[in-house]
């Protein structure tokens, strides 16, 4: 049941608390390696179909990843959106006596600050502002 005789001085220590028994070689695929409960023994046992585990043992490694860097219309896009309605409103507000409209700017600024874009704080403060001299516009003229 022994195969080659391998004991690499290479093999991380395996937790405490784990039971002696036959464990996948944590370097070699298709072979098992002995831990008698406190280290790893020179046994190996081959003709295991498993391939070598990556990280058998190993302690949790963190890795970080950076978010991609983004233009400034790409990060504000529903602020822009929002924006850019608020005139729209404003002059047809102002033009045409159309006031009916005020809650979409407001909506796209709503959905701004859902996404926590840096320029949604601005873009709702023009939408609110934008219904509310539309509805200054409704007055008598």
């Amino acid at each position: 049941m022994y195969g080659d005789v391998n004991p690499g001085p290479q093999f991380r220590p395996a937790p405490q608390n784990t039971d002696a028994g036959w464990y996948p070689d944590p370097h070699v695929g298709g072979t098992m390696r002995y831990w008698d409960g406190q280290a790893w023994s020179e046994h190996t046992a081959t003709g295991y179909d498993h391939p070598a585990p990556s990280s058998v043992y190993a302690p949790y490694q963190r890795t970080y990843t950076s978010r991609p860097k983004v233009g400034f219309a790409e990060a504000n896009q529903q602020s822009l959106v929002a924006i850019g309605f608020a005139v729209g409103y404003l002059v047809l507000a102002q033009v045409a006596g159309v006031v009916l409209l005020g809650v979409i700017p407001a909506m796209a600024g709503v959905r701004a600050l859902q996404r926590r874009e840096p320029l949604a704080p601005v873009a709702m403060a023009v939408a609110v502002g934008a219904v509310l001299l539309g509805l200054a516009a409704m007055g008598p003229r």
